[in-house]
C-alpha cells in the first residue's frame, strides 16, 4: 500500500530496506542529507512508480504541528521568497510575495480546494496515508522531538551522524495567527490534527 502522494525527495535505503517519506517543511533538507549520506537514494519525480512493488522493512516520516508548518512555508515561500519560487508564484493564482501571514491563510483556504495542491501546503497525511486514510508508514516521528524520534530509526538506517540544521528559516516577522486563521487551519488540516495527535 502506498501513500496518496509520494514526494520526489523521498529516499530509499539500499535494496529498499527502508523508505523515508519526505514531507516538505518538516526538516526535510536535513533528513535528506543524513539519509543520502548513508547510501540512500533520492527517488525523484517517478518516486511513486519506483516503490509500487517494494515492501521495505521500515517506512517512516516526520510530521509537524500544522500551524508551525504553515508558518514555516509562509516565511520561506511567501514572506521573503527566494528566486526559485518564481514558478510557484506564477502557478498559484492570488499568491504574492510579501503577503501577510493571515492573508496567506485566507488564500490557503481557497487554494487547498483545488485539484492540484502545492506540496508545501498539502496535508501531511497525504504523504503517509493511503487514499482510504490508512497509515502506510511504520513509524511517524515528530519534528518537535526530531532528535529523540530519529533514534527510533537511526540503527535501522545505519547512521550515527547528527541531524544538521539546514534550511532553517529565522523569524523575520512578529506576525501571529489570528483566531480566525487558526480556525481556518484546523479546518484545512483536520486530518493532520486528528491523525498525528496535535491539539
Amino acid at each position: 500500500m502506498l501513500p496518496l502522494y509520494v514526494h520526489a525527495d523521498s529516499v530509499a535505503g539500499p535494496n529498499f530496506e527502508w523508505i523515508w517519506y519526505c514531507i516538505p517543511k518538516n526538516a526535510s533538507r536535513s533528513l535528506l542529507r543524513v539519509l543520502v549520506n548513508v547510501g540512500g537514494v533520492r527517488l525523484g519525480k517517478d518516486a511513486r512508480d519506483r516503490i509500487t512493488h517494494q515492501t521495505p522493512k521500515l517506512s517512516f516520516a516526520f510530521v509537524r504541528h500544522p500551524e508551525a508548518r504553515v508558518i514555516s512555508a509562509w516565511r520561506n515561500k511567501v514572506l521573503n521568497p527566494p528566486p526559485t519560487t518564481v514558478k510557484l508564484m506564477k502557478s498559484s493564482p492570488g499568491l504574492r510575495a510579501g503577503m501577510a501571514l493571515n492573508d496567506f491563510v485566507e488564500w490557503l483556504a481557497e487554494a487547498t480546494q483545488r485539484k492540484s495542491i502545492n506540496e508545501h501546503w498539502r496535508p501531511q497525511s497525504d504523504f503517509v496515508c493511503s487514499g482510504d486514510g490508512m497509515l502506510v508508514a511504520n513509524f511517524v516521528g515528530k519534528v518537535e522531538n526530531l532528535e529523540a524520534d530519529f533514534e527510533q530509526v537511526r540503527i535501522q538506517v545505519g547512521t550515527l551522524d547528527p541531524i544538521p540544521r539546514l534550511n532553517a528559516i529565522p523569524s523575520q516577522s512578529d506576525e501571529v495567527l489570528t483566531a480566525r486563521s487558526r480556525d481556518i487551519l484546523r479546518d484545512i488540516y483536520r486530518k493532520d490534527f486528528d491523525a498525528f495527535g496535535y491539539e
